[in-house]
């Protein structure tokens, strides 16, 4: 299934991840000036890295529009969105770091822009990922269809992340039935092998 869906309106979650994108700038800017001057930064640096944080945000929340990262195009920690921000911050870090080149603004390194981006990206991407992880591993309810899945390969865990995303829940994983023995152990997201296909009249009576 394509990462890629209709772009719609601005919703809380989406809001929300625009926020820790923008959150992301700042405390990266601060960071980045911190490492600049091994952590002995004065206060106007810390203040100067504030403001330029809060410029690159911006420009992040402009650009990250544009390209439909706050407009629900690509699903959450997905390859797409993950190329979309990739994409949006280097954009971003090369403009400020020219911008920084040619304007020399005072308590500003000619470095901050490029190491901002670095710990910026990182924070966006691990809060993407945490996000995505935790979905999969609390999906929420457990009010659909109990469902076993046969396969507990590469189609049969797609298959269960399709099921952990429907947020319909319209059906509920138990299990897997794969009849390589080397599995039955296997265990995805909390949902284990239960067996092999000769286990099915045993695995469907199961409470």
């Amino acid at each position: 299934m394509s990462s890629f869906i209709r772009s719609g309106p601005v919703t809380a979650k989406r809001l929300i991840r625009a926020l820790w994108d923008v959150l992301s700038w700042i405390v990266g800017a601060v960071i980045a000036m911190e490492i600049r001057f091994d952590f002995q930064a004065t206060n106007e640096q810390i203040l100067a890295a504030l403001k330029m944080g809060l410029l690159l945000a911006l420009a992040q929340v402009i650009v990250g529009w544009f390209f439909h990262l706050y407009r629900g195009r690509y699903r959450t920690g997905s390859l797409d969105e993950v190329t979309g921000i990739t994409v949006t911050v280097a954009l971003i870090a090369s403009v400020g770091t020219m911008l920084v080149f040619v304007l020399e603004p005072d308590g500003i390194p000619r470095s901050i822009p490029l190491l901002s981006s670095v710990l910026a990206l990182g924070a966006m991407m691990s809060g993407r990922v945490a996000l995505r992880l935790y979905r999969m591993r609390f999906p929420g309810a457990d009010t659909g269809k109990r469902t076993v899945i046969y396969g507990a390969g590469d189609m049969g865990e797609h298959l269960l992340r399709l099921m952990h995303a429907d947020r319909a829940h319209t059906f509920y994983p138990v299990g897997y039935l794969d009849d390589d023995l080397r599995k039955q152990r296997l265990r995805t997201y909390r949902v284990r092998v239960l067996g092999t296909l000769a286990d099915l009249e045993k695995v469907v009576v199961r409470p």
